[in-house]
């Protein structure tokens, strides 16, 4: 058996890169309050993306406001609660991220409103709430800039959405902002693939046909947030 050194300096090197980098990306789970208060500045992480959805807006809207049906489509998220219903098209709201074991949870409270656009785009705002009573000692908490998800139907065809996400976010800590950067659009993705995967399911469940989804199409959202 011959002896490859330089095989196995190539092998070395490669597992000291994905563990230096499995290292950063955990960091972002093991950062504490501590840690937050002494960066004041904010690391932020921004997720920008798009995707079209084969839904009607009315369908794809539901599916942001209903809090049983965004525990199931956005990554990570654990338990949703509303804090707080100030009006039909305004709320302030509590979300809770769950993380492995030892790694410390995350949480964000927020005022999240609707705004309804000539009746094919709807604007679903997302602020910060910095001076909210409200506080979990057992989690980190994440910090918010303004941001939004847009929805809006094709005027091509009526039976599709595109969804725009925007999002600026401080998780906390001291983070390798640059490096969460680069996989930030592994999030909206996942979004955008549970969000797929939960109307199916509906559809399926309601034996929702091809006709009725056209039908959707021309039912104006709900007007409860």
């Amino acid at each position: 058996m011959i002896f490859d050194r330089n095989r196995l300096s190539i092998k070395l090197s490669i597992l000291t890169t994905l563990l230096g980098f499995s290292f950063l990306l955990c960091s972002l789970a093991l950062a504490t309050p501590a840690d937050q208060l002494e960066s004041d500045e904010g690391n932020w992480v921004y997720i920008n993306d798009e995707s079209v959805i084969d839904a009607p807006l009315s369908i794809v809207v539901d599916h942001f406001k209903d809090v049983k049906k965004v525990d199931s489509m956005i990554p990570g998220l654990k338990i949703k609660k509303i804090l707080k219903q100030i009006s039909d098209s305004e709320r302030i709201d509590y979300d809770h991220y769950e993380l492995p074991w030892p790694f410390k949870d995350r949480y964000m409270i927020y005022r999240a409103r609707e705004k309804i656009i000539a009746g094919r785009k709807i604007l679903l705002t997302i602020n910060p709430l910095d001076n909210h009573p409200f506080e979990d000692k057992s989690k980190v908490a994440i910090r918010i800039k303004e941001s939004s998800f847009l929805l809006e139907s094709l005027p091509e065809d009526e039976t599709k959405t595109r969804v725009i996400v925007k999002l600026t976010l401080d998780p906390g800590g001291f983070l390798p902002v640059w490096l969460i950067n680069l996989n930030a659009k592994n999030w909206s993705k996942d979004l955008f693939q549970n969000l797929r995967k939960n109307i199916r399911r509906e559809i399926a469940k309601q034996k929702i046909s091809r006709i009725n989804i056209a039908r959707n199409a021309n039912t104006g959202p709900s007007s409860t947030f």
